[in-house]
């Protein structure tokens, strides 16, 4: 817990530095891959490559029940220890979706969207989350003596002179308009008139390709020229890349005389990205609420 402490304290504290853009996003991988290594799933299935076939292809080794015994008798006869348990990172999740839960049990007629760690409410002056945030502050102290650590490590501030406080809710810009495809695809605009996305699979830089929110629709593609003009300035663009798998590389000598005999390797190549609503059940859930919400408003009417 120290750990992960020390390394939400350096994420805040390094985010907008400039000269330290890559420290901190090592600071943030870490914490995302530390989560990572307690739900790692140990067995699986084996992805296998045939070289004998002359078409060289993939396949897999599905894992059956003497293959799973074979695995867990093997892991069982190795001594080591293990700082972590799959448990541990269950209940992580466990108690987020709870704290996320309990939220829209109690303000789901102002709820328009809901994230792994945030709720989008529309018309709500309440109090909720502050009553909930004096609750995990209190928790605070409590963890603090537990582990013997500086209570203000909890709370670190970032290089504007704000704290953070690990766990609470925070309030984020008012939107002026929202609007949602689906579960991690979203387009707002702020009171300033800016916008901004958020879409899983591209980067947020993509939103200079929609002017207008009549653009943020289903099926809408972006081509690999669309995506490598959306950029910041400072040689990051929303270009896109796929993966290309290849066994018949030819010899390479590079500028510098280093000559490279490699066959297999990856190559990465723009590609397209397609915006789009899975999986149908969303679609369909969209459409029985309007229905239902269509009903309710006029028989009020």
């Amino acid at each position: 817990r120290r750990f992960i402490i020390d390394l939400y304290k350096d994420k805040t504290t390094l985010k907008g530095v400039e000269g330290y853009e890559q420290l901190y996003q090592n600071k943030k991988e870490y914490i995302n891959s530390a989560y990572g290594d307690f739900v790692t799933k140990i067995f699986s299935d084996e992805i296998v490559y045939d070289f004998s076939n002359k078409q060289k292809i993939w396949g897999v080794e599905e894992l059956d029940e003497t293959k799973y015994e074979k695995k867990l008798n093997s892991l069982n006869r190795k001594k080591y220890s293990n700082y972590k348990a799959f448990c541990q990172g269950i209940f992580v999740t466990a108690h987020a979706r709870a704290r996320i839960w309990n939220a829209v049990l109690e303000l789901d007629e102002h709820i328009v969207y809901s994230d792994t760690d945030s709720l989008k409410l529309f018309n709500y002056k309440g109090s909720y989350f502050e009553e909930q945030n004096k609750v995990v502050l209190t928790r605070h102290k409590e963890i603090a003596d537990v582990l013997k650590i500086d209570i203000n490590d909890l709370s670190p501030i970032d290089v504007k002179g704000k704290k953070h406080p690990i766990g609470i809710w925070e309030k984020e810009e008012h939107a002026r308009y929202f609007k949602s495809l689906g579960c991690k695809q979203y387009l707002w605009e702020g009171v300033d008139g800016v916008k901004h996305l958020t879409c899983a699979g591209v980067s947020k830089l993509a939103v200079q390709c929609f002017d207008t929110f009549d653009k943020f629709e289903t099926e809408t593609k972006l081509t690999e020229k669309q995506l490598k003009n959306c950029t910041d300035g400072k040689g990051h663009t929303a270009e896109k890349l796929t993966p290309y798998y290849s066994v018949d590389y030819p010899t390479v000598i590079y500028p510098d005389g280093y000559k490279c005999t490699y066959k297999c390797g990856v190559c990465l190549m723009p590609t397209t990205f397609k915006l789009s609503i899975t999986p149908n059940d969303m679609r369909w859930l969209i459409e029985e609420m309007r229905n239902k919400f269509n009903k309710a408003y006029y028989k009020r009417s």
